[in-house]
């Protein structure tokens, strides 16, 4: 419900593919919707091991719609790469 309009569409579309992470799943679209979101570590939900991760390793883009950098979850992302413990 606090995602946004655009994430929540891509989550309820049928052709999306979703990660199975109990409480940090990724829902994408497209070509590589399915190798971004197949193996979501529940150890690092994250990290390198999840979908923020391998988009890294694709060299993806984020693109904030309607919102600001409080809702930019690949923060996370750089928080896990740089070391920092989570609170």
């Amino acid at each position: 419900r606090e995602m946004g309009a655009l994430a929540l569409s891509v989550a309820l579309d049928p052709d999306a593919h979703r990660s199975q992470h109990p409480l940090a799943s990724f829902a994408a679209l497209g070509p590589k919707a399915e190798d971004l979101t197949a193996q979501h570590d529940l150890r690092d939900p994250f990290g390198r091991r999840s979908p923020l991760g391998r988009a890294l390793e694709l060299d993806a883009d984020v693109l904030l719609l309607g919102v600001d950098q409080t809702r930019n979850a690949a923060f996370y992302l750089a928080q896990c790469l740089a070391g920092v413990p989570s609170i």
